[in-house]
């Protein structure tokens, strides 16, 4: 589970704001390995997520049988169908969360007149990747972040290298320890 620093009512409340926008515009991104069931209802869960839960429940909710996608491999057969792999799912609701909640977490800094957030890493992993190490702690100007995150994620404005995404880091108000829980 990402630890979010900032996330309480505040931060919420303009995560929904966002996703309304979204939703409202069709910019939504609906990850195309659902079935259209799970495309149908993806709207109403994620917002639920925002408003009331995390990254983690959305991605079980999206890991129902009847909301998996399957996917098409040739076998010896023919065409052999097999339901997404669970950590693909996992991985674009995380990200996509995280999105929300970054854009979240710069509209308050810039509501405080802060002008910076600072980078962190909101995942524990065993073997860390140095250009993620090397971001922990920078401040980045929150306006041109906020913008950014309309189309792109955190990892793209750092400019990390494609091929080493994790998608754990994360930003936070300037003032925000780093012991406080998250989600």
């Amino acid at each position: 589970m990402l630890r979010l620093l900032n996330l309480n009512n505040l931060s919420r409340g303009l995560m929904a704001k966002e996703f309304d926008t979204y939703d409202r515009n069709g910019t939504l991104m609906v990850p195309d390995v659902l079935s259209a069931e799970g495309r149908e209802w993806y709207s109403s869960i994620f917002r639920d997520a925002v408003t009331n839960f995390d990254e983690e429940w959305l991605a079980e909710q999206l890991l129902a049988p009847e909301y998996i996608g399957v996917e098409s491999t040739a076998g010896e057969n023919g065409t052999v169908g097999r339901p997404v792999d669970p950590s693909v799912i996992e991985a674009f609701v995380k990200g996509e969360f995280n999105r929300l909640y970054c854009r979240a977490v710069c509209r308050m800094a810039l509501d405080k007149g802060e002008q910076n957030v600072i980078v962190y890493q909101a995942e524990d992993f065993a073997d860390p990747v140095p250009e993620y190490i090397a971001c922990e702690g920078r401040a980045v100007p929150a306006r041109p972040l906020y913008a950014s995150l309309e189309h792109a994620t955190l990892d793209d404005f750092l400019e990390l290298p494609p091929q080493r995404r994790q998608s754990a880091l994360c930003v936070k108000l300037p003032d925000t320890q780093s012991t406080t829980s998250g989600s």
